[in-house]
């Protein structure tokens, strides 16, 4: 049997958190869609226990309470709920901060002896390897 989920889900409060998990009823159907596809219903309780339990709210996003990251939307899929609407933003603001930072520290990166010669046998003698996030070339 199909469920309806409801749409509204702006959390504001840590109760909105429990509120939003309990009027989201599991629709076991939608687990097997998940990112991953492997999702099961102890997999989706476990992350609904997770959700209310290791997070906290933080301009309506949910973050970890370990680290402070925001909750990645695949894990309100990966419990069968829908994605709030500030956690996609938060987890776009974490992405472009976290790329800028390793942009910036790699910057000036020069490849040891070790990291050319295990690239020049991956890729070949005179290879240009490109290092995606940072835009990089090195030529091996």
């Amino acid at each position: 049997m199909k469920t309806t989920r409801k749409t509204t889900t702006k959390l504001t409060t840590p109760m909105d958190v429990a509120r939003f998990i309990a009027e989201n009823p599991m629709d076991v159907d939608s687990l097997a869609g998940s990112p991953g596809g492997y999702c099961n219903v102890a997999d989706a309780i476990r992350i609904r226990g997770k959700l209310v339990g290791d997070t906290r709210l933080v301009d309506g996003a949910l973050v970890w309470i370990s680290n402070g990251n925001p909750v990645p939307p695949s894990c309100f899929t990966d419990a069968g709920l829908p994605i709030p609407e500030a956690q996609q933003v938060a987890q776009d603001a974490y992405t472009a901060r976290v790329t800028a930072e390793y942009r910036a520290a790699r910057e000036d990166r020069v490849l040891t002896a070790e990291e050319k010669s295990e690239m020049r046998a991956a890729f070949g003698d005179g290879a240009t390897v490109v290092d995606v996030i940072s835009g990089q070339k090195f030529t091996v």
